[in-house]
């Protein structure tokens, strides 16, 4: 198993190949809807300037995809006039079974050691489902700091 970060050179590839990873991943994750390729990309083209290649990881097994870690500088800190001192792990992503089972939490520790050393503070572990996985590798490091709650309503004719 390697992991590694992303390479910003070949970006547009490594992106699909997190998409397919992707759609197999999260396929049984609490309101996940799976999107076209087209607008995924479109979606994280967007903060790509924003990006560390550093802490984007990805975990790969005989030159195959089986894990990935998308982190992020808090970029609201810079625009509140203060010193981005935080990282907002955005995604986790593993494929399902026994032989990647704790690959989650490798690539949290990985990514939180990257974060440290590039004088990082603080973790925030972003908008977690109670009932995900991604909650196994949060629940080794960090406890919630807030909640939110979905509201349904019957639309009636």
């Amino acid at each position: 198993m390697q992991i590694r970060p992303i390479d910003a050179a070949r970006m547009e590839e490594e992106l699909r190949r997190i998409y397919a990873l992707s759609l197999v991943s999260f396929r049984h994750n609490f309101l996940y809807t799976p999107i076209a390729e087209a607008e995924f990309l479109t979606q994280y083209r967007q903060i790509l300037p924003f990006l560390r290649p550093e802490l984007a990881l990805l975990a790969e097994r005989g030159g195959e995809r089986v894990g990935f870690l998308f982190a992020l500088p808090d970029l609201l800190q810079t625009r509140r006039g203060q010193p981005c001192d935080t990282v907002i792990l955005k995604t986790v992503a593993v494929l399902p079974g026994r032989d990647t089972a704790g690959l989650g939490n490798l690539l949290g520790a990985r990514c939180h050691a990257v974060a440290h050393a590039l004088s990082y503070r603080r973790a925030i572990h972003a908008l977690m489902h109670d009932s995900n996985n991604s909650r196994n590798v949060s629940g080794h490091y960090a406890q919630p700091m807030r909640r939110y709650t979905l509201f349904a309503k019957p639309l009636r004719p």
